[in-house]
């Protein structure tokens, strides 16, 4: 597990706070933040409470920094005009516009408000019952982060299944994350709904996480060219900016497999070409979020030039 900078960060004022990955090293507690919840695809603007150099589990992990904001821009942000007053549900509710109660739901999560927070769970569960299965994602990502409702690992990954079952793309890469990592490992359902992800919908993190399963753990029977399929197939489907931050780690599988001497993929050319992808990569998505590996890399792709 890489060291890096991360931060807690009291999202967006409210009694919410979530660990997010710090693309500027160092920030001083106290600072305004614009973060990003990669699950979610959500925004917000909060306080930097804590920042730290270290391991981080993914368990943890919600999003990442993605600007330093004035206090001005947080004030304004807080005002935002949401598409309904938090007194509308109910009409929305009685009226049976269900796209719209979830839509209000997803607005007025993380609100810190107990009574608010109450409504948007009880919303999620409506509009399941009422044949939206998103809401199952997002009732999922609630109980696993402990947003608006008290953290359950439990009901977490039970509506992640649940969204999973009904074919909502986000969520096979959070289940596949979960039987991976948690104190419920489970090697075999991590793989399972990685290959759903990736077979169904082609989500390149999925692929990612079949080439890191199959590469890392010796009860899959795969040859290093399965799992370097994998991991090529990732850099082939990534094509906008949400994905493309996994990028470096893909190059960077792919280098160290191609080094292996032992395989009958080994070829120090692609090993030197991938290497320099992922540097290219990690210029691109934002030096600071990666200085910890730039080095490593231009070493190895100078060790490599040797070999060539």
């Amino acid at each position: 597990m890489k060291k890096q900078w991360y931060c807690k960060v009291d999202v967006n004022q409210y009694d919410h706070e979530g660990v997010f990955v710090s693309e500027f090293r160092e920030i001083l507690p106290g600072t305004y933040v614009g973060v990003y919840m990669k699950d979610l695809g959500k925004k917000a603007i909060g306080k930097v409470t804590m920042c730290r150099y270290g391991e981080l589990g993914l368990d943890d992990l919600i999003g990442s920094v993605t600007k330093i904001v004035s206090k001005k821009e947080n004030d304004d942000y807080i005002k935002i005009t949401h598409k309904y007053s938090n007194d509308q549900v109910y009409d929305l509710i009685e009226k049976g516009e269900w796209e719209e109660v979830l839509e209000w739901a997803f607005d007025y999560s993380m609100s810190g408000d107990e009574e608010i927070s109450k409504n948007v769970i009880h919303c999620y569960h409506l509009c399941i019952e009422h044949g939206l299965p998103r809401a199952a994602f997002y009732l999922a990502y609630s109980y696993y982060h402990g947003v608006d409702i008290e953290q359950d690992k439990t009901e977490a990954i039970k509506w992640t299944e649940y969204a999973s079952d009904k074919d909502i793309a986000e969520a096979f890469a959070l289940c596949s994350d979960y039987y991976a990592n948690s104190k419920d490992k489970d090697i075999s359902k991590a793989y399972h709904y990685a290959l759903l992800g990736a077979l169904s919908h082609d989500r390149p993190v999925c692929y990612l996480r079949l080439g890191y399963l199959t590469e890392r753990d010796a009860s899959f029977d795969k040859s290093t060219s399965e799992t370097i399929g994998y991991y090529e197939k990732a850099l082939e489907l990534i094509t906008d900016d949400i994905d493309m931050n996994i990028k470096p780690a893909i190059h960077i599988h792919l280098a160290q497999l191609y080094l292996n001497e032992k395989s009958e993929s080994y070829s120090c050319d692609k090993a030197y070409m991938h290497f320099a992808g992922a540097l290219i990569s990690m210029y691109s998505c934002g030096e600071l979020n990666f200085k910890e590996f730039i080095d490593f890399t231009k070493e190895r792709i100078d060790a490599v030039e040797k070999l060539i």
